[in-house]
């Protein structure tokens, strides 16, 4: 439960949750979107709730850049039937292909 109350300097709000189900990083990682989430209101107050940010610089980098670096070397002579078979073997038991939204 978040609680904000406003006093003569600002402000000031306090967080109540089950330590049981989330750990303190969680919440202070909440606690940080939440205030992004406020700041971005501020900067874009027309905008919908939906389309505005919340997520710190470092999260953007890392879900923008870290998990997108896929790139891979491949040799000049594999075929793409033979990297295919490659990877259903190294993950057998993973989906191997979508095509037309139809599993093969």
């Amino acid at each position: 439960m978040f609680l904000l109350e406003e006093n003569d300097s600002g402000i000031r709000g306090t967080v109540e949750y089950n330590t049981g189900l989330y750990k303190r990083e969680t919440i202070l990682r909440m606690i940080d979107h939440y205030i992004n989430l406020l700041q971005s209101i501020v900067v874009s107050p027309e905008e919908r709730v939906g389309c505005l940010g919340m997520l710190t610089t470092a999260e953007e980098d890392i879900l923008l850049k870290e998990f997108n670096t896929t790139k891979i070397e491949f040799q000049k002579d594999d075929s793409i039937v033979f990297l295919f078979e490659k990877q259903v073997l190294k993950t057998p038991d993973i989906l191997s292909i979508v095509f037309k939204r139809k599993i093969i």
